[in-house]
């Protein structure tokens, strides 16, 4: 079970941050547009379901690094997380991606489901 996940992507023209907390069995999610911008906090939301998807992606497998050296510009990204009774692992991707990425980002855009729901109640602006 996820303790704790976090997600950043980005680049020259910015960056994106997802954070994951889980305390006392609550999932605490973070969103942070871009690196100068507030947070948006949502709390005690139900991802049980999503911890599932989330197991099935075997991000636990990934090597340490993932980096083509051929681009000198482009995407870089960094995953940290913990999972219970494991150790925190550091993640670190510039423009190469494991064969599964695109799971892992399928798995992670159903936040946004979240984030655009909870924005939109609170009267924020929905992209």
């Amino acid at each position: 079970m996820l303790e704790y996940m976090k997600f950043m992507i980005g680049g020259y023209i910015g960056w994106e941050t997802i954070e994951i907390s889980v305390i006392n069995e609550k999932y605490i999610v973070k969103h942070q547009k871009a690196l100068w911008a507030d947070w948006s906090v949502f709390e005690d939301v139900d991802l049980i379901d999503w911890n599932t998807k989330l197991e099935n992606v075997h991000i636990n497998k990934w090597r340490k690094e993932y980096v083509n050296t051929g681009i000198l510009d482009g995407t870089q990204w960094n995953l940290e997380y913990k999972v219970k009774n494991k150790r925190c692992r550091h993640i670190y991707g510039s423009n190469a991606y494991p064969e599964n990425f695109d799971d892992f980002m399928q798995v992670l855009g159903e936040l946004y489901k979240i984030i655009d729901v909870q924005a939109f109640w609170e009267g924020d602006e929905v992209e």
